[in-house]
């Protein structure tokens, strides 16, 4: 076969029908328009990616500005995979979580320089974050009212304590007397009382905030559970189909026959990790 056969006739119709079908199918897959982004244009496609960019800086740029931060210079290994990344975004909520990212990276009061943050923001939906900023938001609010709560038993559970000790100490010899031994037992359960609840407070406030997860779909917990963003806990109940206590008087120990015991999954628990918290962080605009 000759190598003219090879030819081929570029000035032919269908490879411009071909561009136009292409064309026709990408404009029904993003926002802004073919058009407006120029995606079948290298140059074009790089000048959107940049106008994107400088949005971002800008956006940078009056956050620091409004929040009296110096930046400082950051190594071009993290800047410019976050702005390569950054440049990708199109919704302007996460655009915004761009530009406070990289407002904490340059700020030079902080030390927020970990290569792991624009791969995390670059991994994860709008849905995806609002859930975590709303786990965040719902703890601090929690732990807030806790501290305040536990502030407040402090100042006064030493008096209280100290007084209940000295009616304690003035019932020791009336114990005899059945109304005043109440009295006694009823006086040492309030101290008890006392010290439980402020471990109850102290449990309640560091305990984690779960993540409500009827707010996500399953693939989307998934994947943030997959970035190291949250944790799941699986959590189970435990119950015996009954058992029989064998009556043996000369043993020192009890004995059941025929114990029984049954584990049944009984959901999962999802909370933000301890990497989940730095993201966040880094994510969250600093307060004057």
């Amino acid at each position: 076969m000759s190598e003219n056969n090879f030819k081929v006739d570029i000035s032919s119709t269908a490879l411009e029908k071909g561009i136009d079908l292409a064309k026709n199918f990408l404009e029904k897959l993003i926002t802004p328009t073919v058009e407006e982004t120029g995606l079948f244009f290298k140059e074009q496609i790089i000048s959107w990616r940049f106008k994107n960019q400088i949005k971002i800086l800008n956006k940078a740029r009056n956050i620091c500005i409004e929040n009296n931060i110096h930046p400082k210079a950051i190594s071009l290994k993290l800047l410019c995979p976050l702005l390569e990344n950054a440049s990708l975004e199109d919704d302007k909520f996460l655009q915004n979580k761009w530009a406070i990212l990289l407002t904490n990276m340059v700020d030079s009061e902080q030390n927020i320089e970990n290569h792991v943050f624009p791969f995390l923001l670059s991994q994860i939906s709008k849905p995806e974050f609002l859930i975590l900023e709303k786990t965040v938001f719902l703890r601090s609010e929690r732990r807030l009212r806790l501290a305040q709560e536990l502030n407040l038993f402090l100042e006064t559970k030493d008096e209280k304590k100290k007084n209940l000790e000295l009616e304690i100490k003035s019932l020791a010899n009336k114990t005899d007397d059945y109304k005043e031994l109440r009295k006694f037992w009823k006086l040492q359960n309030e101290i008890k009382d006392l010290d439980e609840r402020e471990t109850n407070i102290q449990i309640e406030l560091y305990k984690p905030e779960y993540i409500n997860e009827n707010e996500l779909e399953e693939f989307e917990m998934a994947n943030l559970i997959r970035l190291g963003l949250v944790k799941n806990l699986p959590q189970h109940y435990v119950y015996t189909n009954g058992a029989e206590i064998r009556n043996d008087p000369s043993s020192d120990y009890l004995t059941l026959d025929d114990l029984e015991i049954n584990i049944e999954n009984d959901g999962e628990l999802y909370f933000i990790t301890e990497l989940g918290d730095l993201f966040m962080d880094a994510c969250k605009k600093k307060q004057l």
